[in-house]
């Protein structure tokens, strides 16, 4: 199967520090440029310019990749312009993807969209002309294999670049390969093309975790820590629905972040859970965890939960109970399920107490039904 890569926002405009460019709303900016492009002395080394250079050196004799770029009026950079010019470029219009021409260099291969065509999207940004390319070649062009790569794809939005990767893309049928290694063996090079960049998903610890999680579950955890270099995991008490409830430390590099909740469960619980959520969240402010976007893989879906408003290490009602095994710990205990039942309370009367079409037990799924 041949693969088509398709770059776009490869310009100065976008990946340049230098002014004016540097100054441009499009500009992705400086963390996103040493990601992308390499820092320091490593300039030019980085993942995306090596990419490039293997697509055009590497390529397996008679399925090497076809490289197309979508030009805007700027300047390339230098150090993409070698391989660049090996390129089948077509001009863009700000803001205006050129479908007819594109569409123009890629049906003469193709029979019927069963030619045996894949696509690797690369550029900025992520939830802009990315992901507007990729679900386009998927959802209107029908292509079966369209794919992304996080370490290939930058935005001026780092929250906007997670979400696209995290939920977009893929509920628009986009493969996402957080891997180098599986780009290259999906573009069709040779496996050590793209092995000096240590670009791989974020590492799940302890391995005895990470070894005795089924393959969504685990490609979820990766998908919802991919701002992490590493997590360190540990199961919390209190996924009594037979979900999988971990708190995460996370780390980039040597540097730690801070904690999340990571539960993943099977679709219908999760759509009650995350349903009962945005129902309530309002109400309760920052009382009440930051839900991410939601991150699916098989019949299961995850979220993160972020625990901004608490200090030090998270703890659950569960932890207290099971730890109360002396009358002064039991005393704690109760006290902060006081605390929390007068929360529940004081929050939803009121928020409720103004209105009539609102019953807060049966609303908030807090009643018994006889």
């Amino acid at each position: 199967m041949r693969t088509i890569v398709i770059a776009d926002g490869l310009t100065k405009e976008f990946l340049s520090r230098e002014q004016p460019f540097a100054a441009s709303p499009t500009n992705v900016g400086g963390a996103e440029i040493d990601r992308l492009l390499g820092r320091g002395k490593a300039y030019g080394k980085g993942p995306l310019p090596t990419c490039l250079r293997a697509l055009a050196e590497e390529g397996q004799p008679g399925s090497a990749p076809r490289l197309i770029e979508l030009r805007g009026a700027g300047p390339v950079l230098e150090i993409l312009d070698p391989v660049l010019a090996q390129a089948k470029v077509l001009a863009s219009a700000s803001n205006v993807i050129p479908w007819q021409e594109l569409w123009g260099e890629i049906s003469p291969e193709d029979a019927g969209g069963e030619s045996g065509l894949r696509f690797l999207v690369i550029g900025c940004h992520t939830e802009g002309r990315i992901l507007a390319l990729a679900s386009y070649l998927r959802n209107v062009l029908g292509y079966a294999e369209v794919a992304v790569c996080p370490h290939l794809v930058g935005s001026a939005t780092q929250e906007a670049h997670f979400a696209a990767l995290r939920h977009n893309l893929p509920s628009s049928g986009v493969r996402v390969l957080l891997d180098l290694r599986e780009v290259a063996e999906y573009a069709g090079l040779h496996p050590a093309a793209l092995a000096s960049l240590d670009c791989r998903p974020p590492e799940i610890l302890p391995r005895a975790t990470r070894d005795a999680l089924a393959e969504p579950q685990r490609r979820i955890l990766e998908m919802l820590c991919l701002n992490w270099t590493r997590a360190e995991v540990r199961p919390l008490a209190g996924g009594f629905s037979g979900s999988l409830l971990l708190l995460a430390n996370g780390w980039k590099g040597r540097a730690r972040t801070e904690p999340m909740v990571l539960k993943v469960d099977n679709f219908a619980q999760m759509r009650r859970e995350l349903d009962g959520y945005h129902q309530v969240k309002d109400f309760f402010g920052k009382h009440v965890p930051t839900f991410g976007y939601p991150v699916a893989a098989g019949d299961s879906i995850g979220v993160g939960m972020e625990l901004a408003a608490m200090e030090g290490s998270p703890r659950t009602l569960q932890d207290a109970f099971e730890e109360a095994d002396s009358d002064e710990r039991l005393n704690r205990f109760l006290t902060r399920l006081d605390k929390s039942l007068a929360l529940l309370v004081e929050k939803l009367y009121r928020n409720t107490r103004e209105t009539t079409w609102v019953v807060p037990y049966r609303t908030f799924g807090l009643h018994a039904e006889k």
